[in-house]
C-alpha cells in the first residue's frame, strides 16, 4: 500500500512537472512573441523619429507658438499610478500631426516667417513621445514572465522535496524488503527444524517401543539441550549457505539480464538500420526502374530511328544504281554515235544487264568496286584507232543483295562521279567530231566553188 502511494505521489509529481515544463514552454513563447513586438516597436519609433525629423525640417518655416502649442498636447502623463493607454496616445498623435499640417498649411498661406523666428523642439518631449508608447504592454509581460519564473521555482522545489521523498521511500522499501527476506529465512529454519524435530520424535518413538521390548537398552535424551544446540548450528549453516547461493544466483540474473538488455538493444539497432537500408535500396530499385523504362523507351525510338535510316538509305542506293545503269547506257550510245568502241568489260557488264547483278561470277566481278574506287586507273584511257582517248565508263550498278550501309552509298557515289567524268568526256568527243565535220563541209563547198569559177574562167 505504501509503495503505491508512493508511485501516485511520484505520477503526480512528475504531471505537475509536466506542467510546469509545459507553462516554461508557453512562457518562452509569450517572451519570444513579446520580443518580436518590441522589435516592431522600435521599428515603428524609428519611423516616427525619421517623420518627426521630417516635420521639424518642415518646421523651420512656423513660428514657436502653434509649434510649443500643438507639442505640448503630445506629452503623456508621468503618474505612475495611471497606465497610458496606447490606443488613445496614437489617436492623440495622429490628432495632432493632423492639427500641425493644418497650422502648416495657413501660416504658409498667411505669411512667410523670420528667420530668427524658428522652433527647434526640445529633444525631451520626442523622447517622452516615443518612449512612451508601449511602456503598458512590456510591463504586463514583463509581470508575467517575473511570475512564471517564481512558479518554474516553485516547481523545481516540488519536485527536489518529492525526488527526495521518493528516494527516502525507496530507501524504506529496501529495508522492508530486507526485513521481510530474513523472516523468511528463518521462517524456512524454523519450518527445517520443526520437521527435524518431528522426524526425531518418530525416531524417539520408534526407539521408545524398542527399549519396552529391551529391558537393559540404553536410552538417550534426544530432545537434550546439547542436541538442539547442534542442529541449531547446523540449521544456521544450512541458512547461510542458502543465503550465498541465492546472493550467487541474484548477481548472475542481473549479469543475464544486463546481457539480454544489450543484446536487445544491439539487435534493435540492427533492425532500425537494415530498415533504413532496405528503404534506400528501395528507393535505388525504383529509381533503378524508372531509368531503365526511360532507358528502353529511348532504345525504342532509336531502333524505330534506325529502321526509317536504313529504309531511307535502301531507297536511296536503289535510286543511285538505277542511276548508274542509266549512265552506262548513256555512255554505250554516246559511243555508239561516235562510232568507237567502248571498253571490253564494260561492253560484257553491259550485255549482261541486270540479270548479271544476281550471278555469282558478276557479283564477284563488282563487289570490289563497291569496296573502292581505286580500280578506275587499271582501265584507264587507251588509244583508239584515231588517236583519240576513250573513256571507260565504270560499272553501273553494284551488288543487288549487299547491306544498305553508308559506306556502299558513299562508294556508289563515288562510281557515279567517275562515270559522270568519262561521259564528259565522250560527250567532248562527240562535239569535237561534229565540229571536224562541219570544217570538212566547209572546206568541200569552198573548194567546188573554186573549181567553178576556174570552169568559168
Amino acid at each position: 500500500h505504501e509503495i503505491r502511494r508512493l508511485e501516485e505521489d511520484t505520477q503526480f509529481l512528475n504531471s505537475q512537472l509536466e506542467d510546469a515544463i509545459r507553462l516554461k514552454e508557453i512562457a518562452e513563447r509569450q517572451l519570444g512573441e513579446a520580443l518580436e513586438t518590441i522589435k516592431t516597436e522600435r521599428e515603428l519609433k524609428g519611423s516616427l523619429r525619421k517623420e518627426l525629423s521630417h516635420y521639424m525640417n518642415i518646421g523651420d518655416s512656423l513660428y514657436h507658438s502653434p509649434l510649443s502649442v500643438s507639442l505640448d498636447g503630445l506629452k503623456f502623463s508621468d503618474d505612475a499610478a495611471t497606465e497610458p493607454n496606447n490606443d488613445e496616445a496614437l489617436h492623440e498623435y495622429e490628432n495632432v500631426f493632423a492639427k500641425l499640417a493644418s497650422t502648416i498649411a495657413d501660416d504658409n498661406r498667411i505669411s512667410t516667417p523670420k528667420k530668427e523666428g524658428l522652433f527647434h523642439p526640445a529633444p525631451s518631449l520626442v523622447d517622452d513621445l516615443l518612449s512612451e508608447l508601449n511602456i503598458s504592454e512590456i510591463q504586463k509581460l514583463k509581470q508575467q514572465l517575473m511570475q512564471m519564473e517564481r512558479e518554474k521555482v516553485n516547481l523545481l522545489s516540488n519536485l527536489q522535496e518529492s525526488q527526495k521523498q521518493l528516494e527516502q521511500a525507496n530507501g524504506a522499501l529496501s529495508e522492508h524488503m530486507e526485513k521481510v527476506n530474513r523472516l523468511t529465512e528463518n521462517l524456512n529454519a524454523i519450518r527445517k527444524l520443526q520437521a527435524s524435530k518431528e522426524r526425531q520424535s518418530a525416531l524417539d518413538n520408534e526407539k521408545e517401543r524398542d527399549s519396552h521390548e529391551d529391558g537393559d537398552y540404553y536410552e538417550v535424551d534426544i530432545n537434550g539441550p546439547e542436541i538442539l544446540e547442534c542442529k541449531y548450528k547446523v540449521a544456521v549453516s544450512e541458512a547461510g549457505e542458502l543465503k550465498e547461493e541465492l546472493k550467487t544466483l541474484k548477481t548472475e540474473y542481473q549479469a543475464c539480464q544486463s546481457r539480454y538488455e544489450e543484446e536487445r538493444s544491439r539487435l534493435e539497432n540492427e533492425v532500425a538500420s537494415l530498415g533504413e537500408k532496405l528503404v534506400t535500396l528501395e528507393k535505388t530499385s525504383y529509381v533503378d526502374r524508372e531509368e531503365k523504362a526511360k532507358l528502353e523507351k529511348e532504345l525504342r525510338k532509336l531502333s524505330d530511328v534506325a529502321g526509317e535510316s536504313q529504309g531511307s538509305l535502301s531507297v536511296a542506293q536503289d535510286e543511285l544504281v538505277t542511276f548508274s545503269e542509266e549512265l552506262a547506257t548513256l555512255y554505250n550510245h554516246v559511243c555508239m554515235c561516235n562510232n568507237e568502241t567502248p571498253n571490253r568489260v564494260m561492253l560484257d557488264f553491259y550485255k549482261e544487264g541486270k540479270g548479271g547483278r544476281s550471278s555469282p561470277e558478276g557479283r564477284g566481278r563488282r563487289s570490289p568496286i563497291l569496296l573502292t574506287k581505286g580500280l578506275f586507273p587499271e582501265h584507264g584511257k587507251i588509244d583508239l584507232s584515231d588517236g583519240a582517248p576513250s573513256p571507260v565508263s565504270s560499272i553501273p550498278s553494284p551488288v543487288s543483295d549487299h547491306r544498305r550501309e553508308p559506306m556502299n552509298i558513299y562508294n556508289l557515289v563515288a562510281i557515279i562521279r567517275d562515270q559522270i567524268k568519262h561521259l564528259q568526256l565522250a560527250v567532248d568527243r562527240t562535239t569535237e567530231l561534229s565540229r571536224q565535220r562541219v570544217a570538212s563541209l566547209e572546206l568541200g563547198t569552198v573548194a567546188d566553188k573554186d573549181k567553178e569559177a576556174c570552169m568559168e574562167e
